[in-house]
């Protein structure tokens, strides 16, 4: 790396070999954290195909063929998903594929063809088993070809061979023993040109098939007859004569004729000491034809030489017999059984188990990891047998089987392993067992104890200037003592090396103390010291030793614990700590007991005080570290004892708890000694942010400014005074009312705006983390405020400020502008400071007055809980004093006996109304005006409901009136036209030039008529009424008139729905009256 790097480098790493592989780094004694997880290399792109076979087959019989797709790396393409085109040189009639192995997509090509197709599966993994079946004797050369690859043509021919001998009466093989007794026949069927027929059954003549076997084995022997008949012998006797011994098998010739029946397997030899004899001795006629061998196993075995190599205790997997089995039929077999013997000096025991492996992947060597693993146990009177195997043999091929051994963790020197298979101790499902001489592979493997470590022996104490013995043995990594070493090793301490030195205790090998300056030592072993020697140490210093022990390039293994060296009595106390605490946080303070060397005093169990000069209440203790008996002063004091206990070795750790912020010294004292006053003292500083505290008096005026404190606080309370963060002030008030100021503080102060009701502030270390700022409300209102900063916020401890309203600026008065004559009419009264709002608190005197009559006009209380005067008759004043129930606000009626228009004032405490509410129109009692309704919409050329109502001032319908009314329009007057829809009146059109019509009401009509109005135009117009000089309100808005037809759609259904399940939903065209248009399309 250079400085550049930044620390960091960018490397690429190429593998040809696709596998999974882990990336260490190391440098510097470090290595990588090994997180980043394996980098699985995937195959390459295509590169080939690759065929494997046995070379040889057997006609009609399937011969299994491996395909596996390799990449240009010649890794198997795991991933291949490709299809692939088989094909051979042989006849293509006689050729057939099948599928063995594989999850793809098999197609063979069919009849008069030697091809076929197969897309690998992904679950593949790039390998795939066919079968090819040839018809003839035939050598052919398979191929393979896909996606623009073939095969690597390295795997040779397979050459078909028949695997059976047929031996017909015609042939050599075949001889009869009286030939006057065996005539020629035709009849029935035969298998090839006749038959020899016995004519004097029960004479001693017989007939002899003898084959030239050339492949020891078993084989299956079948007798082929002619269909003469009942003309011949149903007990006709076929005896086998095989290797160690004959069987004789009686078949019915009367039946089974012309076909080939099966009189068993049998075991032959090599030559033609085996044949089948039928004998004559029958109840009828003998027919001798054809008899066939079918060869069903045949195998042999030879072993394999190992390594010699020595093996140390625990070893697992060690190969001790390595034997190839060779399969001399081309039939596949089975190895069903495997007997080992154990045959070297080891005793059972020291084999902890026997393995039994095969090489499944064909590779000749022993690969624990990847050869199958067939069988495991124990040798039980020096023997193991493996049964109910299934080893495959190949048809014409060879098998590895393999013997490992895992070495038991106890076993003798020199002891040697061995192990063979005996004679018969292989047996298949069809070649008979291997009768070869015990199989055993050359040379055996000594056991060799293997210098693992050493250990270190002492009784764990000694006194400083006294010599302490130590015993080093040497051992193997199971613990056996290696008796034969005779090494060199270097004892060590960790110790202080002035002070330690080293001596021979008992031993017979060489010795050499390192010398005043070092504390180590050199040791070479004798033979007679059986791997053991005694040395003792001394040291003249009080500490606590780990010795160690190296040699040929092994180490101790540390188990012996530590050598304490004990100190001299107790002469004064040790306090340590880091310097400095945060409050409320525990600070370590560590307590030794020393003697007058600075040794610690190891078995020290006196009582010490641990006390301080800080404030008493604030400061607490507890122990961190030690198995005595602790008592913390308690509240109110500082103080704590400590009683030592033996296991505490005189060391001792309490913690110190300290919730306010100053400067400590820390004392102990015991057993008449002080500590040294050498540890300095210790500064409690204000612990890290933990809220901010907000201070104000809780009630506030509106429009004037309110101080508010923020403090930044730690969990104890301790302003933190190094604070420099921003905070943000916020509350739950009316954002635009509010506005905020600094008032104190060196800080940066920025207000939210004025649609804000936030500030900023970013502490500077000169405000020792404090801050005050001004706060303004405009608003009457109880609001919330709180601070956030560096992830922390206010405790919500000061609660809400209240903000009251201002002092009294005006006030404000509400009617709905008309009264009847001689009619209470409500006026309400409400008081408000200068930023309109409502003065709830008011309590003042208020004065109402009008610009009427005074004569006409009188005041009465309707809502109020305070003082109201009338000002009596000839005068239109009141008074009303507030009460503070009131709110601010309260309900007075004025009655005014004439019909006038009048404005309503109000004074008090210097202060009037704002003049915003309008006049108050006086009305006389009766008609007032006309109100005119309808739904704003209407179709060209249909009738159109217009209601139109009497009404007094208040709008309240006058049910009496009676009067003419004359209704207008401002649209196309010729295209318009009024008729009566309900009415007990008169009622006149204006005619086909005119938009107006007149209504005369009479008392029935109770103040309401309903006309109809129909506008052949397509327009927006407006209706009005007249009568009695009165108009309309004008309140009813414009009526639309749309054309005729569509105007909109209108959708129902029911508002739920299943999910997947229809749901009718209806549409309707609808026009602008909302009726349904019929002819819509």
């Amino acid at each position: 790396y250079v400085s550049s790097d930044n620390g960091q480098v960018v490397l690429s790493i190429s593998d040809t070999k696709a596998e999974s592989i882990d990336i260490d780094v190391t440098g510097d004694s470090k290595s990588d954290d090994d997180s980043e997880g394996n980098l699985v290399v995937s195959p390459a792109s295509l590169g080939d195909f690759v065929v494997s076979h046995d070379g040889q087959g057997v006609v009609n019989s399937a011969e299994p063929v491996d395909i596996t797709a390799r990449d240009i790396y010649q890794n198997t393409k795991t991933d291949y998903t490709g299809q692939i085109t088989v094909s051979t040189t042989g006849e293509t009639g006689e050729i057939t594929w099948a599928l063995v192995t594989g999850s793809g997509t098999f197609t063979d090509g069919g009849a008069g063809t030697d091809t076929a197709t197969y897309t690998f599966s992904s679950s593949d993994n790039g390998v795939v088993t066919l079968s090819i079946t040839d018809d003839s004797a035939d050598t052919v050369n398979i191929a393979v070809s896909g996606d623009g690859k073939s095969d690597e043509d390295a795997e040779g021919n397979l050459t078909f061979t028949s695997s059976y001998i047929v031996i017909d009466n015609l042939d050599s093989g075949f001889s009869v023993n009286n030939e006057g007794d065996w005539s020629t026949s035709t009849t029935g069927n035969e298998y090839s040109t006749n038959w020899r027929r016995d004519n004097s059954p029960g004479t001693g003549s017989w007939a002899r098939w003898t084959p030239n076997i050339s492949i020891a084995g078993n084989y299956e022997v079948f007798a082929y007859w002619s269909t003469a008949g009942s003309a011949l012998a149903s007990n006709a006797p076929y005896t086998v004569y095989y290797a160690g011994g004959s069987s004789t098998v009686t078949v019915n010739q009367e039946i089974n004729g012309n076909q080939w029946n099966s009189l068993g397997i049998f075991e032959f030899n090599s030559g033609t000491s085996g044949y089948v004899q039928l004998d004559d001795n029958a109840n009828d006629d003998l027919c001798a034809d054809a008899i066939k061998f079918v060869l069903k196993g045949s195998a042999s075995a030879q072993a394999n030489a190992v390594t010699t190599s020595s093996v140390a205790a625990g070893e697992s997997d060690v190969l001790i017999l390595d034997v190839t089995v060779s399969n001399n039929s081309t039939d596949p077999d089975t190895i069903t059984s495997i007997t080992v013997n154990n045959s070297g000096a080891v005793s059972d025991s020291e084999i902890s188990s026997v393995k039994l492996y095969y090489d499944s992947n064909n590779s000749g060597d022993f690969n624990p990891g990847v050869d199958s693993q067939v069988g495991t146990g124990q040798f039980s009177s020096g023997t193991k047998s493996f049964s109910g195997l299934s080893i495959p043999l190949p048809g014409s091929g060879t098998q590895r089987i393999f013997v490992a051994l895992d070495i038991s963790q106890t076993v003798d020197d020199a002891d040697s392993l061995d192990a063979e298979i005996p004679a018969n101790g292989i047996i298949l499902s069809n070649a008979p067992d291997i009768e070869d001489t015990a199989l055993n592979s050359s040379g055996t493997r000594p056991i060799s104890l293997v210098l693992d470590h050493f250990i270190i022996t002492h009784d764990g104490a000694a006194t400083a200037g006294v010599g302490e013995n130590i015993t080093v043995v040497a051992k193997d990594n199971y613990g056996n003592t290696k008796t034969s070493y005779t090494g060199t090793i270097s004892l060590d301490t960790n110790g202080t090396a002035t002070t330690i030195s080293w001596a021979l205790v008992s031993g017979s090998g060489s010795f050499t103390d390192g010398g005043p300056s070092s504390d180590t030592a050199t040791y070479t072993f004798s033979s007679s010291d059986n791997g053991s020697a005694t040395f003792s140490i001394t040291d003249n210093k009080a500490e606590t030793l780990n010795i160690s022990v190296s040699g040929d390039g092994k180490t101790d293994d540390d188990s012996e614990g530590n050598l304490v060296v004990s100190p001299a009595s107790l002469d004064h106390f040790t306090i340590s700590h880091d310097g400095s605490a945060s409050a409320g946080v525990s600070d370590n303070v560590t307590v030794t007991a020393k003697d007058a060397y600075g040794n610690t005093v190891s078995n020290y169990t006196g009582t010490i005080t641990l006390d301080t000069n800080g404030d008493a209440n604030s400061i607490s203790w507890s122990l961190v570290t030690g198995f005595g008996t602790f008592s913390d002063g308690g509240a109110g004091t500082d103080t704590a004892t400590y009683t030592f206990s033996t296991s505490d070795n005189s060391t001792a750790t309490f913690s110190i708890t300290d919730t306010k912020a100053e400067t400590l010294n820390i004392s102990v004292s015991g057993d008449g000694k002080t500590d040294d006053d050498s540890e300095g003292n210790l500064v409690v500083s204000p612990g890290s942010l933990d809220h901010f505290t907000i201070s104000h008096d809780g009630s506030a005026q509106a429009g004037l400014a309110e101080n508010v404190v923020i403090y930044a606080k730690d969990s104890y309370g301790n302003t933190v005074d190094s604070f420099t963060g921003q905070i943000i002030v916020d509350t739950t008030g009316t954002a635009t009312t509010i506005s905020w100021v600094k008032v104190s503080g060196s800080g940066t102060f920025s207000d939210g705006g004025i649609d804000s009701d936030t500030c900023t502030y970013t502490y500077d270390s000169s405000d020792q983390g404090e801050v005050t700022l001004g706060f303004t409300d405009t608003s009457v209102e109880t609001v919330n405020i709180s601070v956030a900063g560096a992830g922390k916020s206010d405790d919500d401890s000061e609660g809400n400020l209240v903000v009251g309203p201002g002092l009294i600026d005006h006030f404000s008065l509400t009617h709905d502008g008309f009264a009847t004559q001689n009619q209470a009419e409500n006026i309400t009264i409400k008081a408000y400071d200068a930023y309109s709002n409502l003065k709830t608190d008011y309590t003042g005197t208020i004065t109402v007055d009008t610009n009427g009559a005074p004569e006409s006009i009188s005041w009465a209380l309707v809502s109020g809980s305070g003082s109201f005067t009338d000002g009596g008759a000839g005068t239109d004043t009141a008074t009303y004093t507030f009460d503070s129930a009131d709110n601010g606000e309260v309900i007075l009626s004025i009655t005014d006996n004439t019909a006038e228009i009048i404005n309503i004032s109000v004074s008090g405490d210097g202060k009037t109304d704002d003049d915003n509410e309008g006049i108050l129109e006086v009305v006389a009692a009766g008609f007032h005006h006309f109100k005119i309704s309808h739904d704003g919409n209407a179709v060209v050329g249909v009738a159109e409901t217009i209601t139109i109502t009497a009404r007094d001032a208040n709008d309240e319908l006058v049910t009496n009136y009676v009067g003419t009314m004359t209704v207008d329009t401002n649209g196309t007057a010729s295209t318009i036209s009024w008729s009566l829809s309900s009415g007990s009146g008169t009622f006149t059109d204006g005619g086909p030039s005119s938009d107006t019509a007149t209504y005369t009401f009479v008392s029935a009509d109770n103040g309401e008529v309903v006309l109809s109005l129909t506008d052949e135009t397509q327009e927006t117009i407006d209706i009005s009424a007249t009568g009695g000089g009165k108009n309309d309100d004008n309140t009813e808005g414009s009526l639309i008139i749309n054309p005729t037809g569509i105007h909109h759609f209108l959708i129902s259904h029911d508002g739920q729905a299943t999910a997947g399940s229809p749901e009718s939903v209806t549409v309707t065209a609808k026009d602008a009256n909302n009726s349904t248009v019929t002819n819509y399309t």
